[in-house]
């Protein structure tokens, strides 16, 4: 074997080098440098130009960045009640192309601070009935109704979580009947509810619920005011509680979670972070609907001796791995994705203050991830000291990323998953508001490429169904994609991509499907597409000359599109009759 083509297969198959993460100190940047705020942060971009800014309670301000990095100017609101909110998220909720932010606390009511056209009118709205009067902690903005409209969801501290469909122009209404939180009787006996995410876990194209349930005073962890809950989706309006099953039903004072592909096979692994027990906790997806803890395999048990408020995933270094961030009890932690599930705690990363809560965005458009962090906590409480901004260092690796813009789907793309595959194999992202324990990261979907130059190609499902696929493209650039805009498209195709048959094509009551040897010992995930970019039939783990039913399909033009082993992709046209 030639000594080239040697040192190409030992990069391919090599775990990403170790290295140590390296910030800056920019809080110089911000018009505020002595500020203290409270737990729950945003970083977003708020005002449209593309670039993320900043969102700080206690009082109620708003960093926005200049463009080309040259600084962040202040807006200042006399809203008095910031330092008692414990839950914010960002989401466009009259779909006007402007971010609109929602914050609430202790018993105060949900608040809206709505964009009016210009960055510096805003309106805001104060939820004061009776079910609004929440004690909120995490919240999210998601469409749960599939209408193309946010709604929220709220944590509750004392009682059975709460569901606010929204109706476009930036009204709520309360709703019990989608996702039926009161699974113990209501009241105090479904309360604690504390960091809530939505995320796609079973890859079937619909977004899921887990939320994080701590109750304070709760000795007993199989209390279930004390045990994490998963709601799946099942696809027609309603959810069902099932997170036993899956195997995640942590019952140790969970206060924050996040979901992101660690191993990227291209399904969702679980971080938790607890007060209780094992305060960091990893879980892997098997791919069959349960998770196992892999807490001491990946090297982080006991690896953090604190009382967590923050977890989160991100690839901090761009090999293309997931790594972590955890926060509490003003401390912090970094992990370095080792690329083979397990992780190395690092000693040194050059932030030198103490973290309580944290954000997360590439603030500086530089392709790396930077941190906002606070010694502030939840309440008012937290450490002496002043919030920072962090810019990452970076490093000699590639990185994508794609900013959505939602046309069917709400603006902002919440509830879209994006799927890139190249060198590298396969990555996911999602696109969330509200993440953790009460905070908002960027809505811009980051990749790190490793030494990879370009991604074969990227698809983004949107919560309408419709999929973009976007080809070829070179790596270290940031990428706009509105939906619709670049549909799955059936003259895109090539015959070099077939390598399986379908039969009979022409159809019109059913069809098989006959794999090529090459991958017929393969696991093999089928969707049908139609010709406008919508899936229309989902199938998992399907067999050679399995019959596959089409009878209520319309007649026209699809695309058979066959996941193999989750990295590749590979497609085909069919007709129906």
């Amino acid at each position: 074997m030639n000594k080239l083509l040697l040192t190409s297969l030992s990069l391919l198959f090599a775990i990403p080098l170790f290295s140590q993460f390296s910030f800056t100190n920019e809080t110089n940047l911000l018009s505020s440098p002595s500020l203290l705020g409270t737990h729950p942060i945003a970083i977003s971009d708020i005002n449209g130009d593309g670039y993320d800014d900043i969102v700080v309670l206690d009082e109620f301000i708003i960093f926005f960045q200049e463009i080309e990095g040259n600084g962040f100017s202040k807006l200042e609101f006399p809203f008095d009640d910031g330092d008692n909110a414990w839950g914010m998220c960002v989401g466009d909720v009259d779909n006007d192309g402007y971010s609109d932010i929602l914050y609430g606390g202790y018993f105060n009511g949900l608040s809206v601070v709505k964009h009016s056209q210009f960055i510096d009118i805003y309106t805001r709205t104060v939820h004061e009935e009776d079910e609004f009067l929440v004690f909120l902690q995490g919240v999210n903005f998601a469409d749960l109704d599939n209408d193309g409209n946010l709604d929220i969801f709220a944590c509750h501290d004392v009682g059975p979580s709460r569901i606010y469909l929204g109706d476009g122009v930036g009204g709520f209404t309360q709703n019990t009947t989608i996702i039926d939180t009161e699974l113990n009787g209501g009241g105090e006996n479904d309360s604690g509810n504390y960091g809530s995410l939505f995320t796609d876990i079973n890859n079937d194209g619909l977004i899921d619920l887990f939320v994080a349930k701590c109750r304070q005073g709760v000795s007993d962890p199989a209390d279930p005011r004390r045990i994490n809950i998963l709601f799946v989706n099942n696809g027609d309006g309603t959810f069902t509680e099932d997170a036993e099953s899956w195997g995640i039903n942590s019952g140790e004072q969970s206060w924050s979670a996040d979901f992101g592909d660690i191993d990227n096979d291209g399904d969702m692994d679980l971080l938790l972070g607890q007060h209780t027990g094992e305060f960091v906790q990893v879980y892997i997806n098997n791919g069959d609907e349960t998770f196992t803890d892999i807490t001491t395999d990946a090297g982080l048990s006991g690896s953090f001796n604190y009382q967590v408020i923050q977890s989160k995933f991100a690839d901090f270094d761009n090999d293309g791995y997931l790594d972590i961030i955890i926060a509490g009890s003003s401390q912090f932690m970094f992990a370095h994705n080792n690329g083979d599930t397990t992780f190395t705690v690092l000693d040194d990363t050059q932030i030198y203050s103490t973290m309580n809560s944290f954000a997360l965005g590439d603030l500086n458009h530089d392709g790396y991830t930077d941190v906002y962090s606070t010694p502030g906590g939840y309440g008012g409480w937290g450490s002496e000291g002043s919030d920072s901004l962090y810019f990452n260092s970076g490093g000699d690796n590639n990185y994508i990323t794609f900013d959505l813009k939602g046309v069917e789907s709400n603006a902002d793309g919440i509830g879209a998953r994006i799927t890139i595959y190249g060198p590298f194999g396969v990555q996911i992202r999602e696109i969330r508001s509200g993440e953790s324990y009460g905070i908002q990261n960027s809505l811009t979907a980051h990749f790190g490429l490793g030494s990879a130059a370009s991604v074969d190609s990227a698809f983004i499902n949107w919560p309408s169904g419709t999929i973009d696929q976007l080809n070829n493209l070179s790596a270290n650039q940031f990428i706009d994609v509105t939906e619709g805009s670049s549909p799955v498209g059936i003259n895109e195709l090539s015959e070099e991509q077939l390598s399986f048959t379908v039969y009979p094509n022409p159809a019109d009551q059913y069809i098989k499907i006959a794999f090529d040897e090459l991958i017929l010992n393969s696991t093999i995930d089928l969707e049908m597409i139609s010709a406008d970019g919508k899936t229309v039939k989902k199938l998992t783990a399907i067999n050679t000359d399995q019959q596959i039913n089409i009878e209520s399909l319309e007649s026209g033009n699809y695309i058979i599109k066959l996941i193999i082993d989750n990295k590749k992709v590979i497609s085909k046209k069919i007709t129906i009759k």
